[in-house]
């Protein structure tokens, strides 16, 4: 390798890591689908109880499998199950992705190289979904794993990419939509080319991934895991009413989709046109791409039967869309790519910042830990009874501080509960304000404190945040 080459490879990796590891315990996401999932995978390491029970959304009625769990198990571990710790895994597991992207990259098209290298450094999907441990933001990894091996075009590649497919579908559900557009137009290919056996050997390696979930339902109605999604899935519960708001919402959403990808208004017009106008030149010249291009299309629909665009659903396509964006096409075309992924390197370069000096959510993951470890200490050193916890007066939405809970849960310490403010004898307030405001603030949980003496206050170095240690009597 040419030492220029070299060079250019160190700053590469270097940046990759920069930019997905720096001040991630100040920036990443903790809420209390973090929370409570930090607090089942400490449950799993202290129990050793192997379970194929994963991630439970906010509302109790979602159950996802338990991949999530097991693949940032290691990191929990080793940061000592503090709030921030499986986000070192989301981080490793995207740093990963970025060499995957590149593998797949040099295998279909090594003339896009150095421009999808470029953008996979600074592409503010890949960085948000990096730097933040949640379920949909590991499917890139096994969806790109599971292309890779449809590249190989053998017997066992063509299973065992169904079986990442499957994996994929563990982490969430709606990638679904994506693998069945995808196999589909596998199937109508072998078709023609009277190669039956490829989407078979593929749905069969899907098939192989959901048996034990689907065993599991039957044997315990109603089930826990895919017939429970089916009842209490969001779309059957905010779907469209009629087909007029659906394609007014799918409109809208290709444009939502725009601009997550390019992160600018104007930037994501100009990536629209570039992309349609792709679109239309494989669709003249009947272009093997659209194998990947048409499975994210469902992908956006899926998202128009939700009250909001939320990008984690967009997410679950990437994979694809990575993949279309990259074949093989005539130099003209080539150019148009080359251009639509200048514009998303340009309008990631504007949120770069933001995203690695920004929390995505107040209080950050690291703020928690602080907060948390401050009132375990707390507690076991002054052996304080009665001890609950409540957040006031701050950009954190939650007043009970559900977050707080869970983490100090992780840490042995056990809180009243949040209905038991009028039997708390030491009350641990989490807030951005001064002690006079939180004092006047007219949540119920401060009524048997607000002339109580404070006993402690605590301040978190360069930050907003601190917490007041308020005794009923």
């Amino acid at each position: 390798m040419k030492r220029r080459h070299f060079l250019l490879l160190l700053v590469f990796i270097c940046l990759v890591i920069l930019f997905r590891f720096y001040n991630l315990p100040q920036t990443t996401r903790f809420t209390r689908d973090e929370s409570s999932n930090l607090r089942d995978m400490k449950r799993i390491w202290v129990t050793r109880d192997i379970t194929l029970i994963g991630p439970i959304d906010a509302n109790m009625t979602i159950i996802y499998p338990s991949l999530t769990f097991y693949m940032l198990m290691l990191f929990a571990v080793l940061g000592k199950f503090e709030p921030q710790s499986p986000a070192y895994g989301t981080a490793f597991f995207g740093l990963l992705i970025v060499f995957l992207i590149l593998f797949l990259t040099k295998k279909l098209n090594k003339k896009l190289l150095p421009f999808v290298a470029a953008l996979s450094v600074v592409w503010f999907p890949l960085i948000e979904s990096s730097r933040w441990a949640w379920n949909p933001h590991l499917v890139a990894f096994t969806s790109i794993i599971a292309i890779l091996l449809y590249f190989r075009k053998d017997k066992i590649s063509f299973i065992f990419s169904g079986v990442f497919f499957g994996l994929s579908f563990h982490l969430h559900y709606l990638t679904f939509f994506s693998f069945a557009a995808f196999i589909l137009l596998v199937g109508l290919k072998s078709l023609r080319q009277k190669k039956f056996l490829v989407p078979i050997l593929i749905f069969l390696g899907f098939f192989l991934m959901i048996v034990p979930f689907i065993y599991f339902d039957w044997k315990n109605p109603p089930g826990l895991f895919f017939n429970h999604f089916w009842k209490n899935n969001l779309i059957r519960s905010h779907g469209a009413p009629d087909m007029l708001n659906f394609i007014r919402s799918f409109s809208v959403n290709i444009y939502q989709s725009l601009f997550y990808l390019s992160q600018n208004m104007l930037l994501a017009i100009f990536l629209g046109f570039i992309l349609v106008w792709l679109t239309i030149k494989d669709l003249i010249h009947k272009s093997q791409s659209l194998l990947f291009l048409i499975p994210v299309v469902p992908q956006i629909a899926i998202i128009s039967f939700l009250p909001t665009f939320e990008n984690r659903y967009f997410l679950l396509g990437l994979s694809f869309f990575i993949t279309w964006l990259i074949y093989p096409r005539g130099k003209k075309e080539g150019s148009l790519v080359k251009f639509a992924v200048l514009i998303m390197i340009l309008g990631s370069l504007g949120q770069l910042k933001n995203q690695l000096t920004k929390p995505i959510r107040e209080p950050a993951a690291g703020t928690v830990s602080l907060v948390s470890n401050y009132i375990r200490d707390k507690v076991n050193k002054d052996d304080r009874k009665n001890v609950n916890v409540a957040v006031l007066a701050s950009p954190d939405a939650d007043p009970l501080g559900v977050v707080y809970r869970h983490t100090l849960q992780v840490k042995g310490i056990n809180l009243l509960l949040e209905n038991q403010f009028d039997i708390t004898d030491n009350l641990f307030v989490v807030s951005t304000s001064d002690e006079d405001k939180v004092r006047k603030d007219p949540a119920n949980v401060m009524g048997g404190f607000r002339k109580g003496p404070l006993a402690d206050t605590y301040k978190l170095a360069n930050s907003e945040w601190r917490v007041y240690l308020f005794n009923r009597y």
